[in-house]
């Protein structure tokens, strides 16, 4: 009988507290900018028409995802809000750090700095989209599921 594996965490909050965007940088190297939809009244917009923006790092000739399972999440030991991702794309050490300022409508300022020490080629990209967050975000709203994210959707956008 397979060990319960306890869940890595598969996202990370950037945004401030009273932001009226929602920045996340995802376990595969995704960092998706939103807005917190309000409307006048009563009533909310439907998550289903939520609108997002995203930038997802890709890699080799036919723009693969890193494996989110390998990445590791990182903190500045000096307490600054800046998170780090790293991860191997390929044959490429990429590690990406990003953090937002605290004004009311955010911004985020990411960096990636990419090594590539086997000195073979390789490619790296950025896929850029802007669509809906349920379609950009693998399976949200969160339900209870193991997570599979496929860059494939992106690709097709």
């Amino acid at each position: 009988m397979k060990q319960w594996q306890q869940p890595k965490t598969t996202r990370t909050y950037l945004h401030p507290p009273k932001s009226e965007r929602m920045v996340t940088l995802w376990r595969e190297g995704k960092l998706m900018l939103g807005q917190v939809e309000l409307a006048p009244g009563p009533t909310v917009p439907k998550y289903t028409e939520v609108v997002s923006f995203g930038i997802w790092p890709v890699y080799g000739q036919d723009a693969l995802a890193a494996d989110f399972k390998t990445a590791e999440y990182t903190v500045r030991e000096d307490g600054a809000p800046v998170h780090q991702l790293n991860n191997a794309f390929g044959c490429l050490q990429v590690s990406m750090e990003a953090f937002c300022d605290t004004a009311r409508k955010t911004s985020v300022y990411a960096a990636f700095a990419v090594t590539n020490p086997s000195k073979q080629p390789e490619r790296f990209g950025l896929l850029l989209r802007t669509g809906l967050e349920s379609q950009l975000i693998f399976d949200a709203p969160d339900v209870y599921k193991s997570y599979a994210p496929e860059v494939q959707v992106w690709k097709d956008m």
